[in-house]
C-alpha cells in the first residue's frame, strides 16, 4: 500500500521511523495502523485511538487525541528535540486513554 509518508525525504524518513519506534514502546499493547493519510495509534484491540501521525507542509505533525478536548496542541517534529516532545504528548494522551 502507497502512503503519502513514501514521499519523505531521507531524513525525514529516519526521523519518522525514530518517532514510530519510540511511540511503540510506550506500551505493549499499542498497535499501529498506517492508512494511506496518517499513521494512527490506538491502545489493544479496543481500537481506541490515543494518536495520529500526518504530514502538514511537508513537515510530521504528531496529534496527540484526547478524549473531551476540542482541538489538541500538536507537535511538528522536524528534528530530535521535537521527537520528544511529541512522544511526551502522546504518552499524556495515552495515559489519559488509559485512566
Amino acid at each position: 500500500m502507497s502512503t503519502v509518508f513514501d514521499r519523505l525525504s531521507e531524513d525525514k524518513r529516519k526521523l519518522l521511523g525514530e518517532l514510530r519506534a519510540q511511540i511503540m514502546e510506550l506500551d505493549r499493547e499499542v498497535i499501529e495502523q498506517v492508512r494511506p493519510h496518517r499513521i494512527v495509534y490506538s491502545k489493544n484491540f479496543l481500537m481506541m485511538d490515543f494518536a495520529e501521525i500526518t504530514l502538514k507542509g511537508g513537515g510530521i505533525q504528531v496529534t496527540p487525541i484526547l478524549r473531551g478536548v476540542e482541538n489538541p496542541e500538536s507537535v511538528l517534529v522536524n528534528d530530535s528535540e521535537s521527537i520528544q516532545r511529541a512522544v511526551e504528548a502522546v504518552r499524556e494522551a495515552l495515559k489519559r486513554l488509559a485512566g
